[in-house]
């Protein structure tokens, strides 16, 4: 206000104006809540088949809420039976905390499953959460929940999901050691991510003997956190590559401008989000999808794939040529033969006798450069930060360079 109008405003006036404007364009906290019944039976009308829970107290205050999607339920059996979970807080009026589980599907993509607005990251709270999330989905073979390592977490986890193994985030666990232990970190990192990351034993094994070696208070930590819990060899069910709870964390960043909100939009717009993750159109016959991967790329993208899967036909027959197999066998049919020793070769005289002369122009003195100029925003200073001085404050010039009359 003083900026653009010159007006002096006083900060109380001023932080009520910002709470009106809020209010106005975001609906008020407390009212949001009685929307939230109606909220919820929109939800379950327009998607018969989803699991929706709004858990109350004795005084009919909101405590919890679970959504599951019935297109999550029925979509989660053509994913990996990986569930990975996570915890981020809300940062409304009467806070909160966001819980979201998520797995992945045949792209490679993140396949939103549940999400839960709770009062407290704590153990009555994931309970109920896993709860609920196995009503909805129940178990699979070859299961495994992948998380952080919260004490709630594992605990729920393991009461709900007994026969379900819980293993931990790998850059989790890295922070943990890097609070914890203080020196030789890069080493302790490369060690650490190449044992967790190795497919083979032996490969473990190796990287381990280097861990002990950098520091064998690490070694010992990680085997009371169990290799299981962090290590792809020694993991009860396969990780399908999920060493880390990415899934959940990219859904967190998702959800971070809407953080902010009152219950209710919150919980209606996560529902958006997570119908319009998945709201694309595949046709056949011109070899499109909306998501426009199939037609530039020139190869059937995820969308694609799973309408192939339901109406069975040959998924190369859409491929550009360039992606067969043939085309592939062709490009390297020829065969590149070595030109051998100087001594041996045998060269014309007409070719021999003719000379190639170096290019025109002085050979430059300075040190050639090995590494390529970075452009301005790759350069660690900020070079949008305006030069200012150090003697009259006013910026474009330094100290230095000042010709402006010192201040009394």
């Amino acid at each position: 206000m003083k900026h653009d109008h010159n007006v002096e405003v006083k900060y109380n006036k001023d932080w009520r104006s910002k709470e009106r404007a809020l209010e106005i364009t975001r609906g008020n906290a407390t009212e949001s809540f009685t929307e939230l019944y109606s909220c919820m039976y929109m939800l379950f009308t327009s998607n018969a088949g989803s699991v929706i829970e709004l858990q109350l107290t004795e005084n009919s205050c909101f405590l919890y809420v679970f959504v599951a999607l019935n297109f999550s339920t029925k979509g989660w059996k053509y994913c990996t039976p990986v569930v990975v979970v996570n915890g981020t807080f809300l940062k409304s009026v009467y806070g909160g905390t966001l819980l979201v589980v998520a797995t992945e599907d045949a792209g490679g993509k993140i396949f939103p499953l549940a999400f839960a607005v709770v009062d407290l990251e704590n153990n009555k709270a994931w309970e109920w959460f896993f709860g609920k999330f196995r009503k909805a989905y129940g178990s699979r073979e070859d299961m495994i929940i992948v998380s952080d390592r919260h004490e709630s977490i594992i605990k729920g986890a393991n009461k709900v999901y007994p026969e379900v193994p819980n293993v931990f985030c790998v850059f989790h666990l890295l922070g943990n050691m890097k609070s914890k232990f203080k020196k030789n970190l890069k080493k302790i990192k490369d060690a650490f991510l190449s044992a967790a990351n190795a497919y083979t034993l032996k490969k473990f094994e190796y990287h381990k003997q280097e861990l002990q070696k950098v520091d064998g208070r690490v070694h010992d930590f990680l085997e009371e956190v169990g290799y299981e819990k962090w290590s792809k060899v020694y993991s009860p069910n396969n990780r399908y590559s999920n060493m880390t709870s990415n899934l959940a964390e990219s859904l967190n960043s998702v959800t971070m401008s809407i953080r902010e909100l009152p219950v209710y939009p919150t919980t209606h717009i996560l529902f958006e989000v997570i119908k319009g993750e998945r709201k694309n159109v595949v046709d056949f016959n011109a070899r499109t999808c909306t998501c426009k991967r199939f037609q530039m790329d020139q190869i059937p993208c995820a969308h694609a794939i799973a309408v192939f899967q339901k109406c069975n036909p040959d998924t190369y027959n859409y491929c550009s040529p360039y992606y067969k197999n043939e085309n592939m066998v062709d490009a390297y049919k020829e065969t590149v033969y070595p030109v051998g020793n100087k001594d041996n070769w045998v060269v014309p005289d007409n070719v021999s006798s003719l000379i190639v002369y170096p290019p025109e122009g002085k050979i430059r003195a300075v040190r050639p450069k090995k590494r390529r100029c970075k452009a301005f925003w790759e350069r660690k200073t900020n070079s949008f930060k305006q030069m200012k001085c150090g003697k009259c404050n006013q910026t474009g010039h330094n100290r230095i360079t000042c010709r402006n009359p010192l201040k009394n």
